[in-house]
């Protein structure tokens, strides 16, 4: 949370963006403020603000409210899977979590509070966004909060070459959501390290954005049905 933007060198995320409105999805990128200048909940308040206002405002540009995603790479992903996971941030901003279809969460660091305490990452990293109370990292952690709401299913991913405490992260945060019931699918993609995957997404035969396409067309099926049903 200490540095990137939706408009960084080499446009990966336009790529991204295009690649997803090519097959149907009209794609919101968006940036947050930043630390040190900006702590916490300055971060997950800005990305609430952005889901409240796409799920007013997707019909004016060809989208469907009820088919709303949240994805996040990086710090994102811990931005997004906590906005889904911790009603406050939503309810603050007219909206829940139960409007989303689905959250995509790359390569995120879910326990804050772990990785505070990593000599090499908590320094330079947690202190400047979340500052020293340890509440802050624990409140600031997604899986804290599966119990407060109604979190939607997740596609979490992460990089063969991610390092190992965002690896490890990952398997945590999904036997995590397992536990409280929350649907969720997994994807490891190969050869790729924590910036290759989200740059490389774009690409039409990148398999990341494969399964991230086919879990928005399965979601969006689920949510449908539902919705014929007049199940609430």
């Amino acid at each position: 949370m200490i540095f990137g933007d939706r408009q960084q060198i080499g446009a990966s995320y336009e790529k991204l963006g295009r690649r997803l409105a090519n097959q149907g999805v009209v794609a919101v990128v968006t940036s947050y403020r930043l630390a040190p200048w900006s702590q916490h909940p300055a971060q997950v308040r800005d990305v609430a603000r952005a889901l409240a206002w796409t799920l007013q405002h997707a019909p004016e540009y060809g989208g469907d409210p009820t088919a709303v995603f949240a994805m996040g790479h990086s710090a994102g992903a811990q931005l997004v899977s906590l906005a889904a996971c911790d009603p406050r941030w939503l309810l603050e901003v007219g909206a829940s979590p139960s409007q989303l279809a689905g959250v995509i969460a790359v390569s995120g660091p879910y326990d804050v509070e772990h990785m505070g305490k990593s000599l090499f990452i908590g320094g330079p990293m947690v202190l400047p966004t979340f500052g020293r109370d340890k509440s802050v990292w624990r409140d600031a952690s997604p899986a804290n909060h599966l119990r407060d709401g109604r979190p939607p299913p997740f596609l979490i991913a992460w990089a063969d070459g991610d390092v190992e405490l965002l690896r490890r992260d990952a398997h945590l945060f999904i036997s995590q959501l397992e536990d409280a019931h929350v649907p969720v699918e997994t994807f490891e993609a190969t050869f790729d390290d924590h910036f290759s995957i989200i740059t490389d997404f774009g690409d039409v035969e990148n398999p990341l954005g494969a399964k991230a396409l086919s879990f928005i067309s399965r979601r969006r099926l689920e949510v449908s049905k539902t919705a014929h049903a007049g199940v609430p």
